[in-house]
């Protein structure tokens, strides 16, 4: 389930932001929360069996850990793309951050995003 939404996430990314041909390869990159782990092998496999690649899409994965900011790490622009914790990207954009929440891959987490209508 959360390999098939992240593919058709970034597949449509790919189709917004890049009309080029099945050839050119376009890189992204994915800032993960923590080191090469278990919890991302629906990346991993994805890579390895040529999903993303299907598409155009050469995906690169850059493992986090201890002291990394994600939140800084896509404002460098050394990641397309970051997991974050919701609790994180709150504080991320209360600390002036311009980040763009993308897909909610857990369907049931501890935390939640409350927000006014305005």
């Amino acid at each position: 389930m959360r390999l098939t939404k992240l593919l058709i996430i970034l597949c449509m990314i790919f189709l917004v932001f890049n009309f080029a041909s099945a050839e050119e390869m376009t890189p992204i990159k994915v800032q993960l929360n923590w080191e090469h782990e278990v919890e991302f092998a629906g990346y991993y496999a994805a890579i390895e069996q040529g999903y993303y690649e299907e598409f155009g899409l050469s995906v690169e994965l850059i493992p986090g850990g201890a002291g990394l900011y994600n939140a800084e790490e896509m404002e460098k622009q050394n990641a397309s793309f970051a997991i974050m914790e919701c609790l994180d990207l709150i504080t991320s954009k209360s600390e002036g951050y311009d980040l763009r929440a993308v897909s909610a891959i857990f369907q049931k987490h501890p935390g939640v995003l409350f927000t006014h209508i305005d």
